[in-house]
């Protein structure tokens, strides 16, 4: 990467996770932290990045200038990662079958075995590969209301969905929201949640739209009934894992989601990011002018267990890709595997190219576009945005 010479007065610092000894940023003593460089930067310093996965949050505290920008910059040829996942270490015991189980107290949001991600019990069965299926989705049946969804299929499952979490694509199906099942017994083809999902109301007293809805149901532990799911009760700090293979995940690398972003600041103008991958994590970049982001590859971003309107939704739910500023460049860059946005970038002059965005938006809701650019108020021509030479 060339982003000409360094000023005589700014300084090149080196990280490498793998240093053990007292550092100080140099080439021969990196810091083992990408943070320990942050925190010092200055306008025109460099932080050249060596191989490793780094765990961590940074926090951009400087802003660069025009001709002495801030970089981050991975080692040449080597592969730098920063993971928004800790690994997990658990002792595991068998539940039943092919189910174990560990303890694990605190939030477990996202799971991941070997780099896969695991899915969240739920009805109907899904994976990965038929996150487009939409034949996943169970279907609402006749006598389905707002606020009611019936469908045979529920009787059938032997389950007591009260409390579980109701993803609905329903009404005119542009949208999806979740919300908590109210009520349910197990014999049951009926199931409630509340009538107040936004916008929608003047929906309810139309027949047809609530009876071929699309929804699907998570959060309960009698819903893990295949390879590659797993449930976590908070109340008891229990995690139940089907590892792939039905295997003993004690032999395997399990990551839990604990950070929504690698980098984030509020005022991050002539910063520059290129070379790293981001896995479970993504970055967002506030008052980000002329900032430049280049082979940089993020996969899984974000997450949303809960969305848009829900009350019951988290800030991390909302998490995502976010660029505001002017005269930003992303170029060769991919994005892939988010059930929500893709990459958000608001100003004016902004320039997305030769990107990469695959596998967004499987919740299938209009509010979350693969790729959102765009600015405020009724810009002249020349301070329009372009996306060019990408792939959707």
């Amino acid at each position: 990467f060339i982003f000409g010479s360094i000023s005589a007065n700014a300084t090149e610092y080196h990280v490498s996770s793998a240093f053990t000894c007292v550092s100080d940023g140099t080439a021969k003593r990196p810091f083992r932290q990408l943070s320990n460089a942050a925190m010092i930067m200055k306008p025109g310093d460099t932080c050249i990045v060596h191989k490793g996965v780094y765990r961590e949050s940074v926090g951009i505290k400087s802003a660069g200038e025009k001709d002495k920008p801030i970089a981050f910059i991975a080692a040449r040829g080597e592969r730098v990662v920063v993971s928004g996942t800790d690994l997990l270490q658990a002792d595991w015991k068998k539940h039943e079958g092919n189910i174990f189980e560990a303890r694990v107290p605190g939030s477990v949001r996202q799971l991941f075995v070997e780099g896969d991600m695991m899915i969240e019990a739920r009805w109907p069965n899904m994976s990965l590969d038929d996150l487009w299926n939409r034949n996943r989705w169970a279907k609402a049946g006749k006598g389905s209301r707002y606020g009611k969804m019936v469908d045979p299929g529920l009787a059938e499952t032997g389950i007591d969905w009260t409390g579980a979490i109701a993803t609905l694509n329903v009404a005119h199906q542009f949208y999806t929201w979740t919300r908590t099942v109210t009520d349910h017994e197990p014999s049951s083809n009926t199931f409630h949640y509340a009538a107040n999902l936004q916008t929608i109301t003047n929906y309810a007293d139309k027949e047809r739209p609530w009876e071929d809805d699309r929804y699907c149901l998570t959060g309960k532990l009698e819903a893990l009934d295949t390879e590659g799911e797993w449930f976590h009760d908070e109340e008891t700090g229990t995690l139940y894992l089907w590892a792939p293979g039905g295997v003993d995940p004690g032999s395997l690398r399990i990551e839990t989601k604990a950070r929504d972003f690698a980098f984030s600041g509020a005022e991050t103008s002539y910063l520059r990011l290129a070379g790293f991958e981001f896995f479970a994590c993504t970055f967002e970049l506030n008052n980000a002018d002329g900032s430049v982001i280049e082979d940089c590859h993020v996969r899984y971003p974000n997450w949303a267990r809960r969305l848009y309107d829900d009350p019951e939704a988290v800030d991390s739910d909302q998490a995502a890709t976010r660029l505001s500023g002017n005269n930003i460049t992303m170029r060769d860059c991919s994005f892939a595997w988010g059930p929500t946005k893709g990459l958000q970038v608001v100003g004016r002059r902004n320039v997305v190219e030769d990107g990469l965005f695959h596998d967004f938006c499987w919740n299938g809701s209009l509010r979350d576009p693969v790729v959102s650019i765009h600015s405020q108020g009724k810009e002249p021509a020349e301070d329009r945005c372009i996306v060019r030479h990408c792939t959707l």
